[in-house]
């Protein structure tokens, strides 16, 4: 069932002999592996380990209770993208979002933030959280820094788009 892809599975644990051990490891694993493919679908590939670790382990602390934490939230949006995908300009609209990405994850790590979703064009980023709880002022500061730098990268890019189309 495991190897179908059922993490649901279980095997029936029992005695002190090697197949108890086995069926105890086994079930063990596999649950394992299910909150693996939770933390995977919920941080993605954009998170770093250490971050990834953190919430793994702030999940499953010793209340078992939810945690309450004050985060600053940081949303960006490259203007004029949309006008793009619709122009049937699809290399240069994948070139500019690509750009975009590549440019953003660096600078939002730098400054402590953790990528929480992108859409399209669009991102989430939470500052404050992890891997560590901050000061709120800390949070909103290094968001601050972050947007300041998104949208000098933004900049960057509308640029180089003017270039190549020879339009704003």
């Amino acid at each position: 069932e495991v190897a179908r892809g059922n993490l649901e599975a279980r095997v029936p644990e029992g005695g002190n002999d090697e197949i108890g051990v086995l069926s105890r490891t086994f079930n063990r694993m596999v649950e394992g592996m299910r909150e693996g493919l939770v933390y995977h679908d919920l941080l993605g590939r954009a998170v770093a380990p250490e971050v990834r670790e953190q919430l793994k382990r702030s999940s499953t602390g010793e209340t078992g209770r939810p945690q309450v934490q004050r985060a600053t939230i940081l949303s960006g949006s490259m203007r004029g993208f949309t006008r793009l995908e619709n122009d049937s300009q699809a290399e240069t609209a994948w070139n500019v979002l690509n750009g975009f990405l590549r440019g953003a994850l660096p600078r939002i790590g730098q400054y402590g933030g953790v990528v929480y979703r992108f859409d399209g064009e669009e991102l989430l980023a939470l500052f404050g959280i992890l891997p560590r709880a901050l000061p709120p002022a800390v949070s909103a500061m290094q968001a601050t820094h972050a947007g300041l730098d998104l949208l000098e990268l933004t900049q960057h890019l509308n640029q180089t788009l003017e270039k190549v189309n020879g339009q704003p």
